[in-house]
């Protein structure tokens, strides 16, 4: 509840500072927030459908509780990217004040986990990796404006780094996890963590739009003229 009060106060906080609506802002959040428990518990219950006992358990959140916070968030930042589509707000300024919302939520979230299941020295890791996230996310989506390294030739800074820097973090979290564990979590920590070098290296640091469907249009414009 903690992490919650805390990402709904901080996400209102930086839409005020780019002058966005407020209930469109609690809008959002609030369906991202619907996303990360209906989508998360669903990831649990695949997970653990054998240990659960089937279908019929996913709905017993008070006997048989659990969560994939993994697909919870990744499903709450899809809503949230589609709500900011149809708002027609910049989408990777939003996502990156979506990064910070995410990484404050990692702390409080973070300390719950270790309250709740005190698995030692794991949770207690999860910690201090996510105090030092929101450090860095912050400090990104702050200052990547006068990154020189990432604004390359462009005479301003595309938005986008501070998710990406989000992305690229949990990643290497996971991908430390999975050596550890050995197990399939690896995959997916490889591919984040490569998606995220693709595109601060490729797409956001050059401002390159990259979209396939854009393109075509454009073709078919100077086709018709």
């Amino acid at each position: 509840m903690l992490a919650w009060v805390a990402g709904l106060y901080w996400w209102w906080k930086m839409g005020r500072d780019e002058n966005l609506p407020e209930i469109s802002l609690f809008d959002g959040y609030f369906l991202a927030t619907f996303a990360f428990f209906i989508f998360g518990r669903v990831g649990y219950v695949l997970t653990h459908f054998a240990e659960l006992g089937g279908w019929a358990e996913m709905m017993s959140i008070l006997s048989k509780p659990g969560m994939s916070y993994g697909v919870g968030i990744v499903s709450a930042g899809v809503v949230i990217a589609k709500f900011v589509q149809v708002k027609e707000w910049e989408i990777w300024r939003t996502l990156d004040s979506l990064a910070v919302t995410l990484s404050l939520v990692l702390v409080f979230g973070s300390i719950g986990l270790l309250l709740n299941r005190g698995e030692l020295p794991g949770d207690a890791i999860w910690i201090v990796w996510s105090l030092i996230q929101f450090v860095i996310v912050t400090m990104v989506r702050k200052n990547f404006r006068f990154y020189t390294w990432y604004k390359g030739e462009n005479s301003v800074a595309q938005d986008g780094l501070a998710m990406l820097v989000f992305s690229g973090m949990v990643a290497v979290y996971y991908l430390g996890v999975s050596i550890i564990a050995a197990n399939w979590w690896m995959v997916m920590a490889l591919t984040l963590a490569l998606l995220t070098s693709i595109l601060i290296v490729m797409g956001r640091v050059r401002g390159v739009k990259v979209s396939v469907v854009q393109w075509l249009r454009n073709k078919k414009k100077r086709e018709g003229k």
